[in-house]
């Protein structure tokens, strides 16, 4: 089914002379790319169901109507494959999600066909949805659990992306971490290189780690590394509830760094419980995964302004440790 966002025009568009491109460009925000593509697209731009060009000038009364769905050849097709998905909220322009820890995002190198973009696909087809695309508006690790929030078209990733850059869209996880923690709140921050090698094995290591030719996760002589720029980490930490060996906190990045909450609380003192990329030795067996969890998504809808708040519940394994 083809999406499209409506807008009502009113008197005072009418007054101020408006066309359609001031509506593509200062009401709905869209990219350049998304115009051109509206303007070659005979189903883009209708007023009042008729297609018409964007330099049309509207009245009152009228009715305008923007395909938001994608051009065919927008995204790489992704293949289907039958996965169960944990579906917390879907309309017309997202699909909001509960991912289990162990489940790759996006097809990669080793996992072209058992992602959660995989099932996604199949769902999307399954319901007869050929116009949808799948963009991951932030991703999780594999070995993290929790929301993930997929726009159906790039106008909606788009806005919702340039919301979490801005801090408008506020994502919350659950850590256990080892340590008892007795600040009630804090803020780490700490500066960041992400290391990658041609194997795509990806880590984040501190800002001051001199780029080296040695093999990440790999002996000797494998392939070297290669590293970005300094990037600055802000995150927030909450604490929920202590033990006497372990700490539940409320974190919530400002910023979206690979691997960021792991290795800021590692760099802090405090790795998470069965995160042994940045230094917790699993010693109970009862861990079995990294113990991070998105738990809370608070933003508002890119078209109706309206405030949406999703949840997730924490997974049997958080609550059979604490």
């Amino acid at each position: 089914m083809l999406n499209y966002v409506t807008i009502h025009i009113s008197e005072e568009d009418e007054k101020a002379g408006r066309d359609i491109r001031w509506f593509l460009r200062a009401r709905l925000g869209l990219s350049r790319t998304k115009i051109r593509s509206l303007k070659f697209d005979p189903r883009g731009i209708l007023l009042d169901g008729t297609p018409v060009p964007n330099w049309t000038r509207v009245r009152m009364g009228q009715v305008l109507q923007v395909l938001l769905t994608d051009s065919e050849n927008r995204e790489k097709h992704i293949l289907a494959n039958a996965l169960p998905l944990d579906i917390l909220f879907e309309d017309e322009n997202l699909l909001i999600l509960n991912k289990p820890a162990g489940l790759v995002c996006h097809p990669a190198k080793g996992h072209l066909i058992d992602t959660l973009s995989n099932g996604v696909q199949y769902y999307f087809e399954s319901q007869g949805d050929l116009d949808s695309r799948i963009h991951l508006v932030g991703r999780l690790d594999k070995e993290v659990s929790g929301i993930v929030t997929i726009a159906k078209n790039a106008v909606v990733s788009e806005r919702l992306q340039a919301d979490r850059e801005a801090g408008r869209l506020e994502k919350h996880y659950t850590a256990l971490v080892r340590g008892v923690i007795m600040e009630d709140s804090f803020e780490l921050r700490t500066e960041m290189r992400e290391a990658v090698n041609e194997d795509d094995f990806r880590r984040a290591v501190p800002a001051e780690e001199v780029p080296r030719s040695k093999a990440l996760g790999a002996e000797d002589g494998a392939s070297p590394l290669s590293y970005s720029a300094p990037k600055r980490c802000v995150t927030h930490c909450r604490v929920l509830t202590r033990s006497d060996a372990f700490t539940l906190l409320d974190v919530c990045p400002d910023t979206g760094r690979l691997h960021q909450i792991r290795f800021s609380l590692a760099e802090a003192g405090f790795p998470i419980l069965g995160d042994t990329l940045y230094g917790h030795d699993p010693d109970d067996p009862r861990i079995g995964r990294v113990m991070l969890h998105a738990r809370f998504l608070r933003f508002t809808d890119p078209f109706s302004g309206e405030a949406r708040e999703i949840t997730a519940d924490l997974p049997e394994r958080f609550t059979a440790l604490f």
